[in-house]
């Protein structure tokens, strides 16, 4: 019935249980009103909490504590949720209004997003191992984490990751299928013929977080991607070094800084950009307000509202100028360093250096060059997808 071909094995500790009627309207038609009401301190956005009657151990509660306190995103509220069903097509209109369905969507909503977000992160470090074995280097984000460019050690750490992750996958599944046998006691009690299939309202539920998620898929590719064009840098840098020449050596040697530095500010200026679109102002625009308090009692209330709002628009306008002379600056450094590295590679050395032929290794340079500029382009896509994450959601309707 579930989604995922993980099969369950008894020897898993399995999760606590999530009541499907946790999700329900406190008051239903028809001979619904024995169903447990909403507990005060149940929270919607967490997908893993015990009924109030069933005792958890210590580090279930710290969890859920540290569960609750971790902000969520913004697609998987409640009234998003529904929003979504409510507008995008008959069908899902349709299908929201269903209490039982209503509760079974908001209830795993959360679960499989999580679950979709833990397969693309397993296929990740499935590739990074695979890269590891086949191509003999490890990629930049596992080095980062073990310290290290051992094999082994690097090998039990993207084997324990890998464990974790079809763990939480396998949990999710069991979970999902706890309330799937839910509903269908929910629907054999109250003996409906009109209701949905699990397979349809799982087929929305993927729908729904794929509209609000479009990133999400690019974001994983993207680290596959990134590791891979770290193989072609390192080999074709490996070649260079090989072949370079004392005084090309050197040249690359100096120009590793500025490139750095380049790349630095291309990173800003490309998050401010991607902030500014977003209306996302940095903090230190943001603080900036101009105020000051008016005498209301010489004043009237409505002169005193016309200056109160100038103000506000005064503040809004100079944000808005700051906003655009940051950008600009940021945009003039990047321009200036880009445009002195393009220049002194021009200038890469090309002649007999202590009699090594220069020619091969200006061909080395040039395409390591290439390939680590796409590196460092493959970097800063991937610091912006953060703030895809804090988006309102654009619902989009069709006609069914």
């Amino acid at each position: 019935v579930g989604m995922f071909s993980i099969g369950l094995r008894p020897d898993r500790r399995r999760p606590s249980q999530l009541r499907l009627n946790d999700f329900m309207p406190t008051q239903l038609p028809d001979g619904s009103s024995n169903l447990r009401k909403l507990p005060s301190t149940f929270d919607l956005d967490t997908t893993s909490i015990a009924p109030p009657n069933e005792k958890t151990n210590e580090n279930e509660s710290i969890l859920i504590q540290q569960n609750n306190t971790t902000k969520t995103r913004c697609y998987l509220e409640r009234n998003q949720i529904l929003k979504w069903y409510d507008s995008y097509s008959s069908t899902t209109k349709s299908m929201i209004s269903d209490p039982a369905n209503r509760a079974y969507i908001l209830a795993t909503v959360p679960i499989y997003d999580e679950c979709l977000r833990d397969n693309y992160e397993l296929q990740v470090w499935q590739s990074y191992f695979k890269m590891g074995i086949e191509q003999k280097h490890w990629a930049k984000e596992v080095t980062q984490r073990t310290k290290t460019c051992y094999d082994v050690v690097n090998c039990q750490f993207i084997r324990k990751k890998i464990n974790q992750l079809v763990d939480n996958i396998v949990q999710a599944d069991a979970t999902i299928f706890d309330v799937q046998v839910q509903l269908i006691r929910y629907w054999s009690h109250r003996n409906s013929e009109n209701h949905q299939t699990i397979e349809s309202i799982e087929k929305q539920i993927l729908e729904y977080i794929s509209q609000c998620t479009p990133y999400v898929k690019k974001m994983f590719q993207g680290r596959i991607e990134l590791a891979k064009v770290e193989i072609e840098e390192y080999k074709a840098l490996t070649d260079f070094n090989q072949i370079a020449t004392p005084a090309q050596f050197n040249f690359h040697f100096v120009l590793e800084s500025k490139v750095k530095q380049c790349s630095m500010k291309n990173k800003s200026f490309v998050m401010v950009t991607k902030r500014a679109e977003y209306d996302l102002l940095p903090k230190f625009i943001e603080k900036m307000e101009f105020s000051f308090k008016i005498d209301e009692s010489v004043m009237s209330q409505e002169d005193v509202q016309v200056m109160y709002d100038q103000m506000r628009k005064i503040t809004k306008d100079y944000r808005t100028q700051m906003m655009a002379l940051y950008v600009r600056s940021l945009a003039r450094e990047y321009e200036l360093l880009s445009s002195e590295i393009k220049r002194t590679v021009e200038l890469f050395p090309q002649d007999k250096d202590q009699g090594f032929g220069a020619t091969a290794g200006h061909v080395a340079f040039k395409h390591y060059h290439e390939l680590r500029e796409k590196r460092l382009n493959l970097e800063v896509e991937q610091s912006l997808y953060f703030l895809e994450e804090i988006q309102p959601m654009k619902i989009s309707s069709i006609t069914s």
